[in-house]
């Protein structure tokens, strides 16, 4: 999370949601201190982790709670980076429900694609 969040550059997110998973023994929130720009909203809560779906769902749920005027959401992983030289922001638009990008592992050796990134609406699962 100390390493990775940054990477998506400042400006990048207009607001932050945060779900801890309840099992957490690191300084999760106080890295979120760190490295989450000041002035920058966000929305960091505590939950049980039964999943990485119920999870998502619960992060997208208190996304809409707390900031539905945001356009897109992003579920960030904190073990995968992104190469920012390959994510342009104003590629998004409101025609698509996502945006796919790749994204490496930590040793950068290992790659996916994400379509993590996507429009955001009330009730996405």
């Amino acid at each position: 999370l100390k390493h990775n969040l940054p990477l998506w550059g400042p400006g990048f997110f207009d607001a932050y949601v945060v779900a801890v998973d309840s099992r957490t023994q690191d300084d999760t929130v106080a890295v979120l201190d760190e490295v989450i720009p000041p002035g920058v909203p966000r929305h960091v809560f505590e939950y049980e982790f039964t999943g990485f779906g119920p999870a998502r769902t619960l992060v997208f749920d208190k996304a809409w709670e707390h900031f539905p005027d945001i356009t897109h959401l992003l579920v960030a992983d904190p073990d995968w980076k992104p190469n920012m030289d390959l994510i342009d922001k104003s590629d998004l638009d409101f025609e698509n429900e996502s945006y796919q990008f790749k994204i490496w592992d930590r040793s950068g050796l290992t790659t996916r694609s994400s379509n993590w990134l996507m429009k955001h609406q009330e009730g996405l699962h």
